[in-house]
């Protein structure tokens, strides 16, 4: 199991910042500050964040204080021979950067899509059918009481 702590938040930054570097229109993840709020999501996820330590670990410090070119054919290379140790760390880089209240704002005025959560305004459902429970109502207990 990883410690969190071991992860180097600074090479994280900057592999965030490569993985999604941004343009005019959407924000740079590394300077949006990301890496706190992934080290702190992996805080509670040990099987992602052992993912994410070895693609991090497995990137060349030189690749990764250069950056550019040489930071991305090293994420390539780890592509290649860990998988599914780069998806772990794509999957906290998108999870960090897409629900950010900068980038949600981002999403909602290129499409429209009001950038909130889906409650506590929530969605209009249609009233629920209590007779979907009827099996289940009349089915003995499969318990015991203790």
């Amino acid at each position: 199991m990883v410690e969190v702590s071991k992860i180097d938040p600074t090479r994280l930054r900057k592999v965030l910042a490569r993985l999604l570097p941004g343009d005019g229109t959407w924000p740079n993840a590394g300077d949006l500050e990301l890496d706190g709020v992934v080290l702190d999501r992996l805080a509670t996820m040990s099987d992602l964040a052992e993912h994410v330590a070895a693609a991090l670990s497995a990137l060349a410090d030189g690749a990764v204080a250069q950056g550019g070119d040489a930071l991305d054919e090293a994420l390539k290379t780890v592509e290649g021979k860990q998988p599914e140790d780069l998806a772990g760390l794509l999957l906290a880089a998108y999870a960090a950067y897409y629900t950010d209240s900068r980038v949600r704002d981002v999403v909602e005025r290129a499409t429209g899509y009001e950038a909130r959560p889906p409650q506590p305004l929530g969605y209009e459902l249609p009233p629920f059918d209590e007779t979907l429970l009827a099996k289940v109502k009349n089915r003995k207990p499969f318990w015991r009481r203790v």
